[in-house]
């Protein structure tokens, strides 16, 4: 008996639970459903209003904390690319001067300056970089083209300007060199 009363007693309460909660859930369901068909077009509007600031103000917080980084980055890369520049007119000058230098100042440098490079060189400038040194260190493509690496090392200037966000517009080949060779456009050929 008192497992049949126990039985009655729980269907009771089920049913005294169960009941207002299916009303409830009911009446929600029926205020949103009013709610969106009275209310649908601001309920929208404000949605999209919402949608699009938290788009905005994530979007702008990424772009500048990339500017940040970007401004950072250019702060460290512009004293690597100034002393190569400091050191290749040294090189240049070298034969006005007087002033030898010699091959254990060119070793020290170059082992300083490509530690530098690896770590804050734009990845066009490594690219340069390399097809410069690439060339100056075979024999055999000086000799087949000795100018060339006068051009190349003109296309790494012109690599370092992009970098620094130059665009370069309307600098044609020879451009860069005629600020340091005062015969480039007699001495040197045209590049093929």
């Amino acid at each position: 008996m008192r497992s049949r009363l126990q039985q009655i007693v729980a269907i009771l309460l089920g049913v005294i639970i169960v009941l207002p909660a299916i009303v409830i859930a009911g009446a929600l369901a029926y205020g949103v459903y009013v709610l969106i068909h009275r209310a649908s077009a601001p309920l929208i509007a404000a949605a999209g209003t919402i949608v699009a600031s938290v788009i905005a103000i994530t979007l702008g917080n990424y772009f500048a904390s990339r500017l940040k980084i970007d401004e950072a980055n250019r702060s460290k890369k512009i004293p690597v690319y100034e002393d190569l520049l400091n050191f290749m007119f040294k090189l240049f000058d070298a034969p006005r001067t007087g002033k030898t230098i010699v091959e254990n100042e060119v070793a020290e440098f170059v082992l300083a300056f490509n530690q530098r490079l690896m770590v804050w060189g734009g990845d066009i400038v490594v690219a340069a970089f390399v097809k410069w040194r690439r060339y100056i260190t075979n024999a055999d493509a000086v000799k087949a083209r000795p100018h060339e690496g006068i051009f190349l090392y003109e296309d790494l200037i012109l690599a370092i300007r992009r970098d620094l966000g130059h665009r370069n517009k309307g600098l044609a080949t020879g451009d860069i060199l005629a600020i340091f060779v005062n015969d480039v456009d007699s001495n040197l050929p045209r590049r093929t």
